[in-house]
């Protein structure tokens, strides 16, 4: 027998009446994804990635096909025209494999991408998506009140699954002083932490303007430490210039080991999420996990519940005063991902009018007109520990995030 990838090896012995469900794009490494999937072997679905795009072309009649982020469809587009052309082509398979008989599910992440050249283009192609799909998922039930401005989102074919936290999914063995020291924090510094995707509407250039102020309104020092990958064809010189020269800020472009994200996070005073718009954040639900404290601006809202709980949402630099006599104050250290036996979500629509954490509705069926339906729903949330240990765990309680299509 022929050495195999380990991905190939799991597909090949997956059970034969498992029906696939493709989804575009993102690969097995995709902490978000490895979650939303984790459960649908058990009901009758094989969640595995498309390798190139074009390969939708070649799914069979039956299959699922669930597209995520739509950034790809006019990427390197120069005038609208080409973004149309483009766009066009994008669609393409996408109207071919629905023609064909499969089903197709759209996850709506945000209302578009956050650098896309030609906005009109892409409303259009949400529009034709919206038309085409079987069920729509929202991550956030503000999600549908957001876009309608810009497109429609058919009532009948969506269903809420919220983000999830991370619960589980990264090691978390070491300790905070460990993470510290491992990261060369002095005692008595304020470490502020930046993850994710180095992209510009991440805002992360306000986020070391700030730290100018910061040094006339607090006697500790500070320290950022920005850490993540780039993106095919997204611009970080600036933030490269703004880093240069300055020893309070540290700048690490590239991926970050799963083993290493508890790292930044453990050792987190805060962590900093100067976005200028967004509507669901990863990195959000990733702090939250591991109980850190959490600052965006004002601009990003939270809904109302969490707003009375927690003092988190503060601006840059306006406001910092307060916030970091917060910080100077003892905080609670970040507890074990496994603290908490529960994955419960509640995405803050963090760029929509301010209302209460969601809860799914019902389930709804996908592919009516299938033989093979689905069904796709959020499972009910454990029961949350007793001990109250942080803020977060008062607010109401949400779903688990993972997708469960159930077949009929």
């Amino acid at each position: 027998m022929r050495a195999e990838a380990w991905s190939e090896t799991s597909d090949r012995l997956a059970d034969p009446s498992l029906r696939r469900l493709a989804y575009w794009p993102g690969g097995r490494q995709n902490p978000y994804l490895e979650l939303l999937y984790s459960r649908c072997p058990e009901v009758g679905f094989l969640p595995s990635p498309l390798t190139r795009y074009s390969d939708l072309e070649e799914l069979p009649p039956g299959t699922v096909f669930h597209l995520h982020w739509t950034r790809g469809a006019q990427l390197g587009a120069a005038t609208p025209a080409e973004a149309r052309t483009m766009t066009t082509s994008y669609l393409a398979p996408i109207e071919a494999f629905v023609a064909r008989g499969g089903t197709l599910l759209w996850s709506v992440h945000e209302e578009a991408p956050h650098d896309v050249a030609f906005p009109e283009v892409e409303r259009e192609l949400r529009t034709r998506l919206a038309e085409l799909a079987d069920g729509i998922h929202l991550l956030h039930e503000s999600t549908r009140q957001i876009v309608e401005p810009h497109y429609r989102l058919p009532e009948d074919k969506t269903f809420v699954v919220e983000h999830p936290l991370y619960t589980g999914y990264y090691p978390t063995y070491m300790t905070r002083d460990a993470a510290r020291r491992r990261l060369g924090v002095q005692d008595g510094t304020a470490l502020v932490v930046g993850f994710g995707a180095l992209r510009p509407y991440k805002g992360f250039e306000r986020l070391i303007d700030s730290l100018d102020h910061l040094r006339t309104t607090i006697d500790r020092p500070v320290q950022v430490l920005i850490a993540g990958p780039t993106m095919q064809h997204a611009d970080t010189s600036e933030l490269e210039a703004r880093a240069a020269g300055r020893s309070d800020v540290t700048l690490s472009v590239g991926p970050v080991p799963v083993s290493d994200v508890q790292v930044l996070f453990h050792a987190a005073d805060v962590v900093a999420l100067p976005y200028r718009k967004v509507m669901n954040s990863g990195v959000l639900m990733l702090a939250l996990t591991c109980f850190d404290v959490l600052v965006w601006p004002p601009t990003t809202r939270s809904p109302r519940r969490w707003r009375r709980q927690t003092s988190w949402s503060c601006s840059m630099p306006r406001q910092t005063r307060l916030w970091w006599r917060r910080c100077d104050a003892p905080s609670p250290r970040p507890i074990p991902m496994n603290y908490r036996k529960t994955s419960c979500a509640g995405t803050i629509p963090m760029s929509s009018p301010v209302s209460s954490p969601a809860t799914s509705p019902p389930s709804q069926a996908i592919g009516r007109s299938r033989e093979n339906h689905l069904h796709l729903h959020a499972s009910p949330d454990r029961k949350q520990p007793s001990r109250r240990r942080h803020a977060v765990d008062r607010r109401a309680r949400g779903t688990t995030g993972v997708l469960q299509p159930e077949p009929l």
